[in-house]
């Protein structure tokens, strides 16, 4: 849809589309699978999906954002590395967790 920002994990601005559940819509990226709440109208799934984290002046990551963001992508690493779990399941924590090492890096900090 033209009027919805890319995903804001992956990028993707090709396969975003509106998804109704009976009354209720959300926005989904059919790339990566991220998907905006379940809200009662069109218009209210729109702005969630295309509403963004306010920046700061200078445009960085909070530090706060970046501190957690950077002890969950540690533990998300030695998640993905424990042959205990699924397959598929440390392939997604391993996509999300390069999604936020590539976002750090992309802001320049990192």
């Amino acid at each position: 849809m033209a009027d919805l920002k890319p995903c804001p994990f992956c990028g993707n601005a090709e396969d975003i589309e509106m998804q109704e559940v009976q009354a209720d819509h959300y926005i989904q990226c059919l790339e990566c699978e991220a998907s905006t709440s379940c809200v009662g109208s069109r218009p209210e799934a729109r702005e969630l999906w295309n509403r963004r984290a306010a920046a700061r002046a200078d445009g960085g990551v909070d530090k706060q954002l970046r501190t957690a963001g950077t002890l969950l992508s540690n533990i998300a690493f030695n998640l993905a590395q424990d042959e205990r779990l699924p397959e598929e399941i440390r392939a997604a924590i391993d996509f999300a967790r390069r999604g936020w090492d590539t976002a750090v890096r992309a802001d320049g900090e990192g």
